[in-house]
């Protein structure tokens, strides 16, 4: 992973997904198959609750182990990727919105938060 220029954190991600699947069946990572880790994803989908990006990159080290280190072909073991979850933003009512505005006395304050809001910028 190092050669093909992966950072750090994507390394150490990536060997902590292969080492809870090797774990989770006491084996090997090389020696479980895709429909295990097709089981493995779906009873901590169940049971941890995880997220979608937690699922991708558990299918990613299962890729990077097949492809780079075993020299398999992906497209015999492909395994579907979730899509991500959408979200709405959250709207202020127009009174929250006066709230907001008059509990800012500064005016430079008071103009940034009317100028963001009213050009509908989307602060995370």
């Amino acid at each position: 992973m190092q050669l093909k220029n992966y950072s750090k954190r994507t390394i150490e991600t990536y060997l902590k997904c292969l080492t809870a699947l090797s774990r989770y069946y006491n084996k090997s990572p090389d020696q479980i198959s895709s429909q295990q880790v097709v089981d493995f994803l779906h009873s901590s989908l169940q049971e941890r609750k995880i997220s979608t990006a937690t699922i991708n990159q558990y299918i990613s080290a299962f890729k990077v182990l097949r492809v780079d280190v075993l020299k398999e072909v992906w497209t015999e073991i492909k395994i579907s990727r979730p899509r991500g979850e959408k979200k709405l933003p959250v709207v202020f009512s127009k009174e929250e919105v006066f709230q907001l505005l008059n509990a800012t006395r500064n005016l430079k304050h008071r103009t940034i938060i009317a100028l963001a809001y009213s050009t509908g910028i989307y602060f995370a």
